[in-house]
C-alpha cells in the first residue's frame, strides 16, 4: 500500500467534518457516515479513531478506490453524548450513506440502534458493551471484542497469572462499565473468586477517592477498572495517591495512550485488556505502522484506537466490494466477510454472529516505563 500523505484541507464547520471537495466527489464516491466522540469525556478514544478511519480513507482512495470509486468520510462530532449521537445518525442516514461508523460508547450505541434499524444501514461499532449486538437489530455489526470475551480474558488472568483469589471492581455508570460488571459478576463466581467489594463511579467523574477508599478496605487481591473516558486517567491517579497495592487490570477502555499519558506514574504496571500489543507488530498491522511512524516518529506505539478506525473502514470497503457497490445489499455484503485479516485480528460475520472478533484476538499489556507492552495474547 501507498503510505498517507497529509489532509490538505479540513472543514469544520456546523459541528461536521467533512473532507474538502466533497461536493464534487459526491456522485463518483461512496459515502460513509463516521459519529464518533471528538470532543468531551470520550475523546480520548474518538480522535485516535477517526484519525485511523482518515489514514485508511487515504490508502484506499489512494490506490484506486472500491471499484474505481473514491471513499468519501461525512465525519460529526457525537460530543461523548447519547443524544447527539442520535442527532447525528439521523442525519447521516438521511444523507444517504452507504455504512455509517461508531458510535465509540455502547450508551450512545445502544440509544442509535432504533435508527439504524429503522434506516437499514450497516454500522460498524466499536464498542465492547455486551448489549449492543442483542437488539434484534441486523444492522449492528461489532468492529471489536465483545466484553464477554474480555472479561474472561481478565479474569482468566487475573487468576492464573497473578494467583488472585477474590477481586474487587471499579466501574463506570454507563452501559459500558455496568455491562461488564454483571457479566465480572457472572464469570468470577464461576470461577470460584468472589468479588470481596464493588463501587460504581459516575461517567466522566472528576474524582474517585472515596469510591477506592472504600473498595481498598475490602483488601482486593486484585482490582478490575472497567470504564473508558478522562475518568480513568482520574481513578488511576487516586488510587496511587492513597497507596493501592494491589495489581490493577483494566478494561480496553484504559488502553488509550491519552489515559496513559493523563495518568502519569499511577498508570506504571498496570494491566489492560486490549487488541494491540504496541511492541508486537503483527502482519496485519505492518502497514498501518508504517503510515503511523513516518507521521509521529519511529517511537510511535500503535494502540487499540489506532487499529479499529482502519479496521472499520477496510470491512465497509469490503462490504461494498462483496455487495456489487449496490446499496441496497450492504447487510449482505457485510455479512460474506470472513477470515478477513485486518490490524486487530481476523474478522468473520455471518447472518447468525455480528461479534466480528473472538477471544483468539485479545492481548492482555501492561504498562512498563510509561509504555505498553505485550504479556498474554489469547487465552
Amino acid at each position: 500500500m501507498k503510505t498517507m500523505q497529509k489532509l490538505r484541507t479540513l472543514i469544520l464547520a456546523g459541528g461536521m467534518l467533512t473532507l474538502a471537495g466533497t461536493a464534487a466527489m459526491a456522485e463518483d464516491s461512496y459515502k460513509i457516515g463516521v459519529s464518533e466522540p471528538l470532543s468531551g469525556a470520550a475523546s480520548s478514544l474518538g480522535v485516535p479513531v477517526v484519525d485511523s478511519i482518515k489514514a485508511a480513507a487515504e490508502v484506499i482512495n489512494a490506490n484506486g478506490g472500491v471499484d474505481g470509486r473514491k471513499i468519501q468520510l461525512v465525519i460529526r462530532d457525537d460530543q461523548s453524548r447519547p443524544d447527539i449521537a442520535v442527532q447525528n445518525f439521523r442525519r447521516l442516514s438521511e444523507e444517504g450513506v452507504y455504512a455509517m461508523i461508531g458510535p465509540n460508547q455502547g450508551s450512545n450505541t445502544l440509544a442509535v440502534s432504533a435508527i439504524v434499524k429503522q434506516a437499514k444501514v450497516p454500522t460498524c461499532a466499536f464498542n465492547n458493551t455486551i448489549a449492543i449486538t442483542k437488539q434484534n437489530n441486523p444492522y449492528i455489526f461489532r468492529c471489536q471484542t465483545s466484553d464477554a470475551d474480555n472479561v474472561k480474558a481478565a479474569l482468566l488472568f487475573a487468576h492464573d497469572k497473578l494467583k488472585a483469589k477474590n477481586i474487587g471492581v471499579l466501574y463506570t455508570s454507563d452501559a459500558y462499565g455496568s455491562d461488564a460488571y454483571a457479566a465480572l459478576q457472572k464469570e468470577a463466581e464461576a470461577m470460584g473468586m468472589p468479588v470481596v467489594g464493588a463501587e460504581k463511579v459516575n461517567y466522566g467523574a472528576t474524582d474517585t477517592t472515596a469510591e477506592w477508599t472504600k473498595l481498598l478496605a475490602t483488601k482486593p487481591d486484585v482490582v478490575i477498572l472497567w470504564g473508558s473516558g478522562s475518568t480513568m486517567s482520574i481513578a488511576l491517579r487516586n488510587a496511587s495517591q492513597l497507596g493501592n497495592t494491589a495489581p490493577i487490570i483494566g478494561a480496553q477502555g484504559v488502553a488509550a495512550s491519552a489515559i496513559i499519558e493523563g495518568a502519569g506514574a499511577a498508570a506504571e504496571g498496570i494491566y489492560m485488556v486490549t487488541l494491540t500489543a504496541p511492541d508486537q507488530v503483527t502482519e496485519g498491522q505492518k502497514d498501518l505502522a508504517k503510515i503511523y511512524k513516518e507521521k509521529n516518529g519511529d517511537d510511535y506505539q500503535l494502540t487499540i484506537y489506532d487499529t479499529i478506525g482502519w479496521d472499520a473502514l477496510h470491512l465497509v470497503a469490503k462490504a461494498i466490494e462483496n455487495a456489487g457497490g449496490d446499496r441496497e445489499k450492504m447487510l449482505e455484503g457485510f455479512e460474506k466477510i470472513s477470515n478477513y485479516q485486518l490490524a486487530a485480528g481476523t474478522y468473520t460475520y455471518t447472518s447468525d454472529n455480528h461479534e466480528g472478533l473472538g477471544v483468539d484476538s485479545v492481548w492482555i499489556v501492561q504498562v512498563k516505563d510509561g509504555r505498553m507492552i505485550g504479556v498474554q495474547h489469547g487465552l
